[in-house]
C-alpha cells in the first residue's frame, strides 16, 4: 500500500508538533495528537461492534469531534456526515438510504435525528473533553473487537449524497483512494491558523 492511499496514511505525514487543528476558543490538536485520538476513537467504535462495511452516520457541530469521527468512521467502516439543521423526515430519509448501523450525535443534542432513528440502529453519543479527546457511550450495541483494524485503498471510505432538483437525493460513495488521490502527501494548514486541512 503506497503511503497516502487511505486517510489514515495521509494523516501520518503531518509533522507530530505541528498545529493540525486549532478551534478559536477551542481545544488545539498537533498532528502527534490528532492520531492519538482518532485512533482511540476508532478503537471504541470496533468495541461497540462496527466493523469494516458498516455505515457510520453522525450529526456533530462543526467543531474537533467531527474531524476525529470522520476519520475514526472511515478507518473502522464508512463514514456518513449529516446536516445538524436536517428535519426529523429528512434525518430518517438519509440514516434509512445508507443502511446506517450506528447514529453518533452529541450528547444532549440532535433530537430530531433522535426521533429519526430507526429500529435496530444503535445511538452514540459523543462528548469533547478539554484536551481534544472523545468520550463514545452506546446503548443497543453488541461487543466488537478490541480494536480497529486498518482499512483498504479500496475501503468506501465516505457517503455523500447528491442534492438533485428532480428526484431523491443519491449515494455518492467514495473510496479511501479516491478521497486521497488529489491531495498532496504533506498536510500544511490553509488559510489562517483556525483554518486548517489534512491536505493540499
Amino acid at each position: 500500500m503506497a503511503p497516502g492511499e487511505t486517510l489514515n496514511g495521509l494523516l501520518a505525514h503531518g509533522a507530530p508538533d505541528s498545529v493540525a487543528i486549532a478551534i478559536p476558543d477551542g481545544p488545539e490538536l498537533t498532528y502527534r495528537r490528532l492520531r492519538e485520538v482518532v485512533e482511540q476513537t476508532a478503537d471504541r467504535l470496533a468495541e461497540l461492534g462496527l466493523r469494516r462495511g458498516d455505515t457510520i452516520a453522525f450529526v456533530l457541530p462543526n467543531s474537533v469531534e467531527t474531524v476525529v469521527l470522520f476519520l475514526a468512521a472511515a478507518s473502522v467502516g464508512t463514514a456518513a456526515p449529516l446536516n445538524p439543521s436536517y428535519k426529523e423526515e429528512e434525518f430518517r430519509f438519509y440514516l434509512d438510504d445508507t443502511g446506517a448501523r450506528a447514529l453518533v450525535v452529541r450528547k444532549g443534542m440532535s433530537e430530531p435525528a433522535r426521533r429519526a432513528l430507526p429500529d435496530g440502529v444503535s445511538l452514540i453519543e459523543a462528548d469533547i473533553a478539554p484536551d481534544g479527546g472523545v468520550h463514545l457511550s452506546a446503548t443497543g450495541r453488541r461487543a466488537g473487537s478490541a480494536s480497529a483494524s486498518v482499512p483498504d485503498p479500496n475501503d468506501v471510505a465516505l457517503v455523500l449524497h447528491t442534492s438533485g432538483t428532480t428526484s431523491r437525493p443519491k449515494q455518492v460513495p467514495l473510496r479511501h483512494r479516491t478521497s486521497t488521490s488529489r491531495r498532496s502527501t504533506s498536510p500544511r494548514p490553509m488559510g489562517s491558523r483556525h483554518r486548517t486541512s489534512l491536505s493540499a
